[in-house]
């Protein structure tokens, strides 16, 4: 007989980990839509990371619905209350930003990954012997690079899912456990582009919703990797892919904390917005 977790008879607790990372997530966007009253655009912010989120949230609730049906576990409140309204809630705000301030998208500064496409595009160009660019012009990009630089970090993240996919053991199906990992390391990416995009531009002062955006989104994650790490103590059931879900969450917290370094120094010196280092 399996021995009880130790805090089983507190499992609210781990409960309301999974709850406060759907607050967190709320909050996040909450900062968005308050820029978006207070400002009237969407300048700074990175419709690369947006969709991201978009593309990873909702691609989660597909999983774990499919892992549901395969091994037959019944699915909680809290994945609707939490997992469901979260990605719901990212879909939303893609599409009313999108359809109601694009004209305000700064897409000459969300270049995250630009640089590299363009070497990838022009190298390849110049041994194919291509005539149809030169790149002795200075200040210039394939115009190739600059239609598909966007699908860089999805590039990426297939080397990075990859690895995941090979190095942990689950007795999920290989193409579910691949997509899995595939979109677990995607969201461990996610961020990457905005704050590739508060540094595309001097001086480097980030907005206060637009910190506070990024901040919740990793008081979220904080959140989740807690509950992962704990989630033995309180619970009877084996997660596949737990050890996968803290190496994502823990990656999140690490590519995140130059930035809340940052955050934090601003704060405790009164300052209103984010200066970030030349």
């Amino acid at each position: 007989m399996q021995e009880k977790p130790i805090f089983y008879n507190f499992a609210f607790l781990l409960d309301l980990l999974n709850f406060a990372t759907a607050v967190s997530w709320f909050f996040a966007y909450l900062a968005l839509f308050f820029k978006l009253k207070r400002e009237k655009n969407v300048v700074g912010l990175s419709l690369q990371t947006l969709l991201i989120l978009v593309v990873a949230e909702c691609n989660h609730v597909i999983i774990t619905v499919i892992l549901s049906s395969h091994y037959h576990v019944k699915l909680e409140l809290d994945f609707y209350l939490c997992d469901c309204l979260t990605a719901l809630l990212s879909v939303t705000t893609f599409i009313y930003i999108y359809n109601n301030f694009y004209e305000t998208y700064e897409n000459n500064r969300d270049t995250f990954g630009l640089n590299v496409t363009n070497f990838v595009i022009c190298w390849i160009s110049k041994v194919s012997g291509s005539a149809n660019f030169n790149e002795k012009k200075i200040n210039r990009f394939h115009p190739t690079s600059q239609n598909f630089f966007w699908l860089t970090i999805y590039i990426m993240n297939f080397f990075l899912g990859s690895m995941i996919f090979f190095l942990r053991k689950s007795s999920s199906p290989p193409i579910i456990s691949f997509w899995e990992s595939y979109m677990d390391s995607l969201l461990s990416l996610a961020l990457l582009p905005q704050i590739y995009m508060f540094y595309n531009k001097k001086p480097r002062r980030v907005s206060s919703p637009l910190a506070h955006f990024v901040a919740f989104i990793l008081l979220a994650r904080i959140f989740m990797l807690f509950y992962w790490i704990l989630y033995p103590l309180f619970k009877f059931s084996i997660v596949p892919g737990r050890r996968l879900h803290i190496f994502s969450e823990f990656l999140n917290v690490i590519f995140l904390t130059h930035f809340m370094y940052y955050f934090l120094k601003s704060k405790l010196n009164g300052e209103n917005d984010i200066s970030l280092p030349l």
